[in-house]
């Protein structure tokens, strides 16, 4: 059998990356815990979870949420990504986490190639492979699982595009084919800083013959992916984002920089004992270990090398973009790159340096062996050292409100007293014992996952378990056929602000009151929702149900069909909200106006959904203005997540009420003859209907998506071709 050191690289790297996830979380990995903190637990988790429930029909719509939202076209939802089926096959949320561990591990085998490639020395190829993996801002995205996917794949595109624009050829269908996987993931701030990289990589090594291909890589798996693109930009351009609303959130704090030497800097504790920077809550931490920014720095010495000095350039793009408005650079650009306003995240682009910080680290590490390296390194130490002690002496001097100076000090001492044994098992892996490299790698991952205390807090894979709330609540729950629930707007407050200590009654807690993305997990209908993109007319209405300034919602909750609301007073509990109309009404008086006259009126106490339906006057085009009240049975109907269908009997032309978000890709068919689908209370559905007894289809038909569909499988099949071709 083999020793550890006469195996391939690559395969060092699976099996050290492999055992340190086990090392460090034993328990994740076997299914009897799981990660929950933040994002992971209740936002992407049951997005997961309906993505799951909605097998074997693809899941363009979901009713659940937001009074019907479309979910494929949400792009991060990983609908369309072609490993989703780890998830959808396997029991959850086993499944779920160990597809962010091998999507990890996957990023790490992708950071050794391209970094063997550049450095072209196996056991640094392997330090910057275990930096890419173990460092804050990649851990901290084990929230998003699509992040980690996408992070996974970054080294791949990398590496592929490189191979693709200098040989051509099978390595261009390779660069497309992984760019496209890429894309599948839906994180478009991480698919431009790959790009960007590739920009780069393509400009260091430019001549002409090169041009062709490099547009190749970029075009070609944009169109190959439209299948998952042309639904993302129609609901793009109809959602809250195009309005600006929300965005530009969280940038990195102007003093952020500092938290790559010390961690806990100006962070604060939360009522669940986990810690959060001051000022920027996306990001849990983009921390580095201190041996990694150690070696990166002494790349510095072969600055003349290209390829070091793109990656410091790319690393000063990330801090500086990182910062929005403290940077100055964000807002310059924005005025000259039209999606740059868009991006809601600024922090995000810190993302940039866990390719580069890695790296650098590898090249760096190649001084192991200089006979300079022990003065160097401790030149570089005491530069730290000195760093440290200045950045907490201004923490002590200039403090915030929650800083803990006491545990900060404390954290910047061991993280120093890893560096220095870090450095020492360096030096001695350096003079021919390269046994001990494994140790220093070991060193910078117990770094990584230790830096910040309970960085991931984990819970019983049984908190995940589907029928919690029907049990808890001894109530029979609510389907999209019967209503739907509101969380108050004192609950949603208190929810979002939680105060609860304990992480179990917390996560709990948050499951029965069906908070952000849970009520998925119950398959509960709610009004409102934590999906990323929501359809502009409905967030609208969603905003002010949730404005303490609005006090009339009584009647416009009735016409959302809601049948439960939080008990006053409380969080978890619930209260039957009486006289609520079915989601499908009809006969309603018609009355034309505004949208501002609109929705001013909803939120009236003069407004009862039961007789008067309000019409934008922009359908005026689709409008037969000879309609009355009218009296309209419905006699049956069924709502599914695709298709509505009631059957009616009326005795005069009328309108015919659905309580269901309104967006383009729903049409209407009276006995299969279509008809106009007009937006209502100014934000819902409604279907002009003729006298007699007649039955009212209205459907989800996503053109954009069979278009993208018909594009995306030519495109395929074409490369398959070219496979196929170049193997015979």
């Amino acid at each position: 059998m083999k020793t550890l050191l006469e195996i391939s690289g690559k395969t060092k790297v699976v099996l050290l990356i492999t055992a340190f996830i086990i090392i460090f979380f034993p328990t994740v990995i076997i299914g009897i815990d799981s990660f929950f903190y933040r994002d992971f637990g209740v936002l992407a988790y049951p997005i997961i979870f309906h993505g799951k429930q909605s097998i074997p029909e693809l899941p363009l719509w979901n009713p659940l949420s937001h009074c019907g939202v479309p979910f494929l076209a949400q792009w991060g939802t990983m609908t369309l990504y072609p490993f989703s089926f780890i998830y959808l096959f396997l029991p959850l949320p086993l499944s779920l986490n160990l597809f962010c561990f091998l999507h990890l591990i996957l990023g790490g085998v992708g950071m050794y190639f391209i970094a063997n490639r550049w450095i072209g020395k196996e056991y640094p190829a392997m330090i910057s492979a275990v930096g890419y993996v173990f460092n804050g801002t990649v851990l901290s995205c084990l929230m998003w699982p699509n992040y980690t996917a996408a992070l996974g794949w970054l080294p791949w595109v990398i590496y592929s595009s490189e191979l693709a624009l200098k040989k051509g050829g099978k390595y261009l269908i390779y660069a497309i084919i992984l760019s496209s996987i890429q894309y599948l993931t839906g994180v478009p701030e991480l698919l431009l800083m790959t790009q960007i990289i590739v920009f780069c990589v393509f400009i260091l090594t430019f001549d002409r013959t090169k041009l062709f291909r490099y547009l190749l890589i970029i075009i070609m798996p944009i169109a190959l992916c439209l299948i998952q693109l042309l639904p993302f930009i129609h609901l793009y351009f109809h959602s809250q984002r195009q309005s600006g609303i929300g965005l530009h959130k969280w940038a990195m704090p102007g003093w952020g920089w500092a938290n790559f030497i010390v961690p806990l800097f100006h962070y604060y504790e939360t009522y669940q004992h986990t810690f959060t920077q001051t000022g920027q809550a996306f990001i849990t931490s983009y921390y580095y270990p201190l041996g990694l920014i150690f070696l990166a720095i002494f790349s510095l010495f072969k600055i003349k090398d290209k390829r070091i000095l793109l990656l410091v350039f790319l690393t000063v793009l990330s801090l500086i973009l990182s910062l929005e408005t403290d940077g100055y650079l964000f807002n310059f650009l924005s005025n000259y790159l039209p999606f740059f306003d868009k991006i809601r995240y600024p922090v995000k682009f810190i993302l940039l340096t866990s390719f580069t910080i890695p790296l650098l680290a590898g090249f760096g590490s190649t001084f192991c062996e200089d006979k300079r390296f022990g003065i160097k390194a401790l030149i570089i130490g005491l530069i730290l050292l000195a760093a440290a002690g200045f950045i907490l002496w201004f923490n002590y001097n200039y403090p915030f409100l929650y800083d803990q100076f006491g545990l900060t000090v404390k954290n910047s001492i061991m993280r120093f007293l890893i560096l220095i044994l870090f450095v020492i098992v360096l030096a001695i892996s350096g003079k021919n014992k390269k046994s001990l490299i494994y140790l220093a790698m070991f060193l910078l991952c117990f770094d990584a996952v230790k830096h910040i205390p309970n960085f991931h807090p984990k819970l019983s894979s049984d908190h995940f378990t589907s029928g919690l709330w029907e049990s808890a609540v001894h109530s029979k729950k609510p389907t999209i056929n019967e209503g739907r629930v509101f969380i108050s707007r004192e609950a949603e407050e208190k929810l979002l602000r939680s105060t609860v200590s304990d992480w179990s009654a917390n996560f709990i807690g948050k499951r029965l009151a069906l908070w952000s993305n849970l009520n998925l997990l119950e398959q509960i209908p709610k009004v409102n929702g934590a999906l990323t993109l929501q359809i502009k007319y409905q967030k609208d209405i969603e905003t002010l149900l949730y404005d303490k300034h609005i006090t009339n919602i009584a009647n416009i909750l009735r016409f959302l069909s809601v049948r439960l609301i939080t008990k006053p007073g409380t969080v978890i509990e619930w209260l039957e909200f009486t006289n609520s109309l079915p989601i499908i009404t009809a006969g309603q008086k018609v009355i034309i106006m505004s949208d501002n006259e609109i929705t001013n009126l909803i939120f009236s106490t003069d407004f009862d959904p039961s007789t008067t339906v309000f019409i934008s006057d922009s359908e005026l085009t689709k409008l037969d203005t000879n309609i009355s009240q009218g009296d309209v049975r419905i006699i049956n109907c069924n709502i599914s997540n695709h298709k509505i269908v009631a059957e009616y009997e009326g005795k005069s032309q009328s309108v015919l009420v659905i309580s269901q978000s309104y967006y383009p890709l729903w049409n209407a068919y009276i006995d299969d003859v279509k008809v106009p689908l007009l937006r209502a209370n100014y934000a819902f559905q409604s279907v002009l209907i003729p006298s007699g007894r007649h039955i009212v289809e209205v459907k989800y038909e996503d053109n954009y998506f069979l278009i993208g569909f018909i594009i995306s499988a030519v495109l395929l099949l074409f490369i398959f071709i070219k496979i196929r071709s170049r193997k015979n």
